[in-house]
């Protein structure tokens, strides 16, 4: 399942270390932050029921890179 997310980045530096982050996340098959629509894409792994769950460590292990970054889902 693929799911697109509203996100709050400060800079393309920290856009593209959000985007390593949520693809080193367990669940997350793969991830890309595009810092000009300020939007993240994520494909889960399909055996993933609860993907809020994935996303709240998808935005934990980015707020280790920035503790401003948002992840709105």
């Amino acid at each position: 399942m693929k799911k697109s997310y509203k996100i709050s980045v400060d800079c393309p530096v920290c856009a593209g270390k959000m985007e390593d982050a949520a693809n080193r996340t367990e669940g997350v098959k793969s991830a890309s932050v595009n810092f000009m629509s300020l939007k993240m894409n994520v494909e889960f792994e399909n055996d993933v029921e609860d993907h809020e769950k994935v996303m709240r460590a998808v935005l934990e292990n980015c707020r280790d890179v920035d503790d401003d970054i948002e992840i709105f889902f």
